[in-house]
C-alpha cells in the first residue's frame, strides 16, 4: 500500500514538472544588441527591482537600489553578458518569450532574474 501511494506520488509530481517545462519556452540565443536594444523593467530572485538599458551597441546603464553600472556588455554563445563592475558581479541573460532572463552575481551572491520591456 506505502509502494502504491509513493508511485502514484511520484508519478503525479514528474507530470506536474513536465507540465510546467511545457509552458516556458525555451531560451532563444541573441545574435545582436539590436535585439534587445531599449529600456527594461526587472526583478531579482531576491525581490529586488532593476532598470536596464542598452543600446544596440551593447553600450547599458543598470540601477538598483544595490547600486548603478555602467559599461559594454558582450555577446557570448547566444547570451548577453552585462559585466557589475561596480558591484564585483554580473548578468548573463537569455531571450525567452519576449523577456530577458538569466543569472546574477552580486559580489558573492548568486541568483536569477527577469527583465520585461519598460512600458
Amino acid at each position: 500500500m506505502r509502494r502504491t501511494f509513493l508511485a502514484s506520488s511520484l508519478v503525479a509530481f514528474v507530470l506536474a514538472l513536465s507540465g510546467v517545462q511545457a509552458q516556458t519556452p525555451p531560451p532563444t540565443p541573441i545574435k545582436s544588441f539590436a535585439e534587445v536594444a531599449g529600456k527594461w523593467d526587472g526583478v531579482g530572485s531576491s525581490g529586488t527591482k532593476v532598470n536596464f538599458e542598452i543600446s544596440d551597441k551593447g553600450v547599458f546603464a543598470v540601477s538598483s537600489p544595490l547600486g548603478q553600472n555602467k559599461g559594454t556588455a558582450t555577446l557570448e554563445n547566444g547570451l548577453l553578458v552585462v559585466p557589475l563592475i561596480s558591484n564585483q558581479g554580473y548578468m548573463r541573460l537569455s531571450m525567452s518569450g519576449g523577456a530577458l532572463e538569466g543569472t546574477t552575481m552580486y559580489q558573492t551572491r548568486a541568483g536569477t532574474i527577469k527583465f520585461t520591456r519598460a512600458k
